[in-house]
């Protein structure tokens, strides 16, 4: 039984042989037929086939390679924390590089004043302004393109935290007047 799961298995008796193990030196063959192919040949006739391939040949780029690709576009990410930040954005936009500007450090109304100098800036250069949430906002050149999420709820402009006017009544003043005008 133990013979017949040997020759099932492959397991067969030592078939070693001492032949196996010569060496056997290239040199007692003389030429091969390969070499005296390419001593024949012209230096500059050798075919497309003859050639060894090189291994650049050999190497294939996967489109979802994770080498960074040089596009010349810088985005900048800013944390304001003062109305001096909005100059040094503006010089960054003004240089061709998008900024993503976070505005929650700021109080209330220094972040109106950033805000101001910002998308005046903005109009200035003919740059974009987009909100993309509450106290984060995208500042970018003319030449930028900004594409968004189908689903995302989108702010039209850079949201403002400037009340409107109360009259003494509680009601809503009429734009235009104002509450000493009365």
């Amino acid at each position: 039984m133990g013979n017949f799961l040997n020759k099932l298995f492959g397991k067969t008796e030592d078939l070693y042989d001492d032949y196996d193990d010569e060496r056997y030196d290239d040199d007692d063959y003389g030429p091969t037929l390969q070499d005296d192919r390419v001593e024949d040949l012209p230096r500059g006739s050798s075919s497309r086939s003859d050639r060894p391939r090189r291994a650049q040949d050999r190497t294939v780029a996967f489109p979802g390679s994770r080498q960074p690709q040089k596009t010349g576009h810088e985005v900048i990410l800013s944390d304001a924390t003062s109305i001096d930040d909005a100059w040094s954005i503006c010089d960054h936009v003004k240089a061709g590089r998008t900024v993503i500007c976070n505005t929650e450090r700021l109080t209330p109304e220094i972040r109106t004043r950033f805000q101001d100098v910002v998308s005046g800036s903005a109009y200035a250069i003919g740059g974009i302004l987009q909100a993309v949430s509450q106290f984060i906002f995208i500042f970018a050149p003319s030449n930028a393109i900004i594409q968004y999420d189908e689903g995302r709820e989108l702010f039209q402009s850079v949201p403002r935290e400037v009340p409107r006017d109360y009259t003494y009544d509680n009601a809503y003043s009429e734009p235009g007047t104002s509450r000493f005008m009365r």
